[in-house]
This record gives structure tokens, C-alpha cells and sequence, in this order.
């Protein structure tokens, strides 16, 4: 994904494997009008 978003576009679909099974996609499992994504590669 190298494109920007700006305020206002949509969040693009993602979906996520969960470490249990199963997925997870964001935006459309999530019931809210807000959506805040944090990604923290770390460094261990």
C-alpha cells in the first residue's frame, strides 16, 4: 500500500489473520463511524 490517505478517503479494505484462527477485515468488522489505525513494527 504506498498510496497516502487524506482526510476524508475511505480506509482501504485489510483483511488481518488472527494468531488464534480466523480473520479479521478492516474497515467492514468494525461497527463504528471512526477508525484509527496505529502500527507499531517495534524493534526487539
Amino acid at each position: 500500500m504506498s498510496d497516502k490517505l487524506y482526510s476524508g478517503d475511505a480506509f482501504p479494505a485489510m483483511p488481518l489473520n488472527l494468531a488464534g484462527g480466523g480473520s479479521f477485515s478492516i474497515p467492514s468488522d468494525i461497527d463504528s463511524k471512526y477508525l484509527i489505525a496505529i502500527f507499531y513494527r517495534g524493534h526487539w
